[in-house]
């Protein structure tokens, strides 16, 4: 079959139509589902395992000739102009019902993509929706995730677009202003970064989320694997990152040319990403410079000040510039000091520390400068240069994957 019509004719909505294969399925025509009202109907594609790829389609017309199915992106975006589509795994089978985006895809008509897998949904290539009001729905099986490629993003253009994710749906952030909002929106909502930000122009003068314990941020961030460029924050509060305390999950974000200044003269906590995290940092990095200009005892780390909860999956390039530490401070080129869980992550920017006679003990890493009793660090490495004079506390600890364990 090339090519069906079941358009709905006056105000009705689209026709629906389902394809499906026993174990592969191809799709190589196209299905006109449009109504006159501008509605559109469903196409759901319904194979096993699922490779959306530039490959061509498997077999010819539909089949089930293998256990893999592959669908041409240009098909699926030629389908995509026409009809709201769904590609499903099934339940049944052999396979994992993961399904894999291995090429970009992208489409401009108000339609609905949904990824629909029993298993994992990868997204190793591009996704981009322009339309006004295009959907994209990712529904992964039960005690499963998606995945996004390091450098790979879905973006969501269109003023009115939508997002859902297992199920939910999640309040889509386009500007710097919308992000500094969430204080007020709802600390325990879903949120997801549709596009790529440019804070250029803007100091803030605190975290932007979750400026302290009492008003942490305990929802879901998601970046889509895109870029926030050039933040910069000056604060002497007490917690001091893009988010302050994070009691919640933030995943598959990326911060570039970050500026950090921390200048309180108590205890404070410092990070691009978060100063203080009791939550899940996943897939997430930090680019940028961070400076310490007061006497306080400090939490800084490139990506996180004290993490007291789990990070993986991260890295850090931030270049860490302390001076006049009077008092014990921990210091890390990803984490400062961690009570909990680090693994697969990795740093590789630079510290530099100078002081005076008799200033307090000072724990410097690569990765961490302190990881506390109980905690846990693995599969992760440094490769960032650490500089350290006139450190002559009661004690001082410097190394180059972790300052004290």
């Amino acid at each position: 079959m090339r090519a069906t019509s079941a358009r709905g004719a006056g105000a009705g909505s689209g026709g629906e139509t389902e394809v499906s294969g026993k174990a592969t399925l191809a799709y190589t025509g196209k299905t006109d589902l449009s109504a006159d009202s501008g509605k559109y109907g469903n196409l759901l594609l319904d194979p096993h395992n699922v490779i959306i790829s530039s490959a061509a389609d498997t077999g010819s017309g539909f089949s089930a000739s293998a256990d893999d199915s592959v669908i041409n992106t240009g098909t699926l975006q030629g389908a995509l102009a026409l009809a709201n589509v769904t590609v499903s795994t099934g339940s049944s089978g052999t396979q994992s019902g993961d399904i894999t985006v291995a090429s970009n895809i992208g489409w401009s008509a108000n339609t609905t993509l949904t990824l629909e897998a029993a298993g994992n949904i990868a997204l190793n290539g591009n996704i981009a929706a322009t339309g006004t009001k295009a959907v994209l729905a990712l529904n992964y099986g039960s005690g499963k995730d998606y995945t996004l490629l390091s450098g790979k993003s879905v973006t969501l253009s269109g003023a009115n677009s939508s997002l859902s994710i297992g199920g939910e749906n999640y309040t889509l952030i386009r500007s710097m202003a919308q992000l500094d909002a969430i204080d007020t929106t709802g600390l325990s909502g879903r949120y997801a970064l549709a596009q790529n930000v440019n804070a250029n122009g803007t100091t803030y003068s605190n975290a932007l989320v979750g400026t302290s314990q009492g008003t942490a941020f305990s929802g879901t961030f998601t970046g889509l694997g895109n870029t926030i460029s050039n933040l910069k924050i000056t604060s002497a509060d007490t917690y001091v990152g893009l988010f302050g305390y994070n009691t919640g999950t933030i995943r598959n974000i990326a911060l570039t040319a970050a500026q950090l200044t921390g200048s309180s003269t108590a205890t404070f906590y410092a990070g691009l990403l978060a100063a203080y995290n009791t939550g899940t940092i996943a897939y997430a990095s930090a680019a940028g410079t961070l400076t310490h200009t007061s006497t306080a005892t400090t939490y800084m780390g490139g990506l996180v000040g004290l993490n007291a909860g789990t990070v993986k999956y991260s890295y850090s390039g931030a270049n860490i510039t302390a001076t006049n530490s009077a008092n014990g401070s921990y210091w890390g080129g990803l984490v400062g000091q961690n009570n909990k869980n680090i693994s697969q992550s990795y740093a590789d920017g630079s510290i530099n520390l100078s002081g005076t006679a008799g200033n307090g003990s000072q724990n410097v890493g690569g990765l961490v400068g302190n990881n506390a009793f109980g905690a846990n660090l693995n599969q992760s490495y440094a490769s960032g240069s650490i500089t350290a004079s006139g450190m002559g506390g009661t004690a001082s600890f410097i190394g180059g994957l972790v300052g004290t364990n």
